[in-house]
């Protein structure tokens, strides 16, 4: 029964989010779609390509449908997101900084803060921990943001990642309470 509850949550979220991407007129709005509820569609579809060897072999066809469509919702989504970003990327810059949320944060409370960092690939691990440290509160405790990173790059090639090469460094001067964190960067081309 665990197998059907989860294909059918999978099957769910696939057809809550068929072609939502119709609706939208700037990124933005798939990056808005994301932090809400694309991360649980993306979660989904990660579990349903895990393979799980104690499952009975009359899932199996079950399971590869939903791969199949889940594939091609988030193909569609994925190309016009693709689309929407190439037309003005500029949209992104309107996106606070992890910096300016930090910031911001401090500015408005006068207790302690805590912030974790994570990749957008990972978005769906940030909300469960918010779910957990907001479990039994009274009042939201913990929230996920979506920040744009601002890590520099000289390149004439319009589509480029920086990536980690190294684990980071990290500081604490003894006179401050800024932790400081190094990171080394490559910065990686893909060509359309």
């Amino acid at each position: 029964w665990n197998y059907l509850v989860s294909f059918a949550n999978s099957a769910s979220l696939i057809v809550e989010n068929n072609e939502i991407e119709k609706s939208w007129k700037t990124s933005i709005e798939g990056i808005r779609w994301y932090e809400t509820r694309g991360w649980q569609l993306d979660l989904s579809g990660e579990n349903l390509f895990v393979e799980t060897p104690d499952m009975p072999k009359e899932l199996h066809r079950i399971r590869a449908r939903l791969r199949r469509t889940y594939l091609r919702t988030v193909d569609s989504i994925g190309r016009v997101f693709s689309e929407l970003l190439e037309n003005n990327n500029s949209d992104l810059m309107k996106l606070p900084t992890s910096g300016e949320i930090l910031l911001t944060e401090l500015n408005k409370s006068k207790e302690p803060v805590a912030l974790i960092y994570l990749d957008a690939f990972r978005f769906d691990l940030g909300a469960r921990l918010a779910e957990l440290i907001n479990q039994g509160e009274p009042a939201i405790r913990a929230r996920v943001s979506i920040a744009i990173a601002p890590v520099l790059t000289i390149s004439f090639i319009p589509n480029c990642f920086s990536i980690s090469s190294r684990a980071p460094t990290f500081s604490l001067p003894p006179d401050t309470s800024i932790v400081n964190v190094l990171f080394e960067t490559s910065t990686i081309f893909a060509l359309n």
